[in-house]
């Protein structure tokens, strides 16, 4: 009997599948992951500081609430989502996850009625997208992290996450 050139490379991939989860770095991937949480307090650190005089005034609310996050190597774990509330308009910050394709380690969408705005973690000098060998030209223990604002698609690029930025993203997603 013949085997089936397609179950075999199926079966060597279990195979490899369950070697990588057996032998994991179980520890690399929960300082991972307590890393990618630090990086999301950060950001809504950096968004209390850019709204914290209206949060006071009253202009804007903000409720909290704890949300759940599925992904392959941290399983599911739990994160929190902000929603401001300006006058009708509600505006919700949600973390994605830290595991996405590209130069990226992690993502919050800010979102309304209108439309979304993607935060992403990036190397403080990408300004774009970019085709790089990582194996030679690459190193993401080197690079400096910071949030930035990704532009929409076809011609994406990577904006200083500044107040003006910040305040310039919120009016998008308002639509105002």
């Amino acid at each position: 009997m013949t085997t089936k050139q397609y179950l075999k490379e199926f079966e060597d991939f279990l195979t490899q599948q369950e070697y990588e989860n057996n032998n994991s770095l179980t520890s690399d991937y929960e300082t991972e992951q307590r890393e990618w949480l630090a990086k999301i307090d950060e950001f809504y650190n950096l968004i209390q500081e850019f709204i914290g005089d209206y949060l006071e005034q009253g202009k804007i609310t903000q409720e909290w609430k704890n949300i759940q996050l599925q992904e392959d190597h941290f399983g599911e774990y739990e994160v929190q989502q902000l929603m401001l509330k300006i006058g009708k308009k509600r505006l919700i910050f949600k973390p994605i996850g830290r595991f996405l394709i590209g130069f990226n380690r992690g993502r919050i969408d800010l979102s309304s009625d209108v439309g979304t705005v993607r935060f992403v973690l990036l190397p403080e000098d990408l300004e774009s997208p970019q085709i790089t060998d990582f194996n030679h030209s690459f190193n993401p223990s080197n690079a400096k992290w910071c949030w930035k604002i990704a532009t929409s698609p076809p011609k994406v690029s990577y904006l200083e996450l500044t107040e003006q930025s910040f305040f310039e993203a919120l009016m998008e997603v308002v639509n105002a």
